[in-house]
């Protein structure tokens, strides 16, 4: 008798279990190709141009990753990486590579508003060489490097530490709003300052092989602005970037 009693009171557990409500999960679009899932890994790659400041600077390529894990649902920790490459004027080429460690807080303001802060430390190496000779007349130029505006964008070389911000709206289930500010500093006195703004688009929502096997799945495209403070020209450098986001 008592075992028969026990069985129906598990069954009527269990019936009960299967029949509660499951908690939305948590999917709110942020900056850096990246979300608020709460767990998981979170991956991003963004492709772009990059616009160093100045008039006779020329736009060359881009591109950055970003990996994040939740090791709980308001902290995650990761890397962010970002390479330029090509001829930044008639005068220099450069190579541009920066590595980020950083640990992010997480809170969720509203059902559709979260935002994250992150303490970070970097390191930069920069390539820069100069082009010999001119291509249209094969003369050399004659240039100075070091007074060059259009390498003054990549100036933050070697070590630094700072702190990330970042803020995402999930305006509908198919698109959110991402804004985010970053500042860093080096050793060498040189201030960093970088603005985002983006717009992003859930693609988990129509595909339904994302559907089936991705926590969040986002396309993202964001403008970034980035100066360094009390050096250079004062002007703002531009990075306009398309992204893939995805939290496994």
């Amino acid at each position: 008798m008592f075992s028969t009693l026990k069985k129906q009171i598990l069954l009527f557990m269990g019936l009960l279990i299967l029949s509660s409500p499951i908690a939305a999960m948590e999917d709110i679009p942020l900056p850096k190709q990246s979300a608020f899932t709460g767990k998981g890994l979170a991956i991003g790659i963004g492709v772009g141009v990059f616009n160093p400041s100045g008039d006779d600077c020329n736009c060359i390529g881009m591109w950055q990753a970003h990996v994040d894990y939740f090791y709980l649902p308001y902290l995650s920790g990761g890397a962010d990486i970002r390479f330029y490459g090509g001829d930044v004027d008639r005068h220099s080429m450069i190579i541009y590579q920066r590595y980020q460690l950083h640990l992010r807080y997480h809170k969720k303001i509203m059902e559709n508003l979260a935002f994250y802060g992150a303490p970070l430390i970097g390191f930069e190496t920069t390539d820069l060489h100069e082009i010999k000779k001119n291509i249209t007349t094969g003369e050399p130029i004659d240039t100075e490097l070091e007074e060059d505006v259009c390498t003054e964008s990549f100036a933050l070389n070697g070590f630094s530490m700072g702190f990330d911000l970042g803020v995402g709206l999930k305006v509908n289930k198919d698109f959110g709003l991402v804004t985010g500010a970053l500042y860093e500093f080096n050793f060498s006195d040189f201030h960093y300052m970088a603005l985002t703004a983006g717009v992003t688009f859930n693609i988990r929502n129509h595909w339904k092989r994302l559907e089936e096997g991705m926590l969040s799945s986002w396309l993202s495209l964001e403008i970034q602005w980035q100066r360094y403070l009390g050096t250079g020209d004062g002007l703002w450098s531009e990075t306009i970037l398309l992204g893939l986001f995805f939290g496994v």
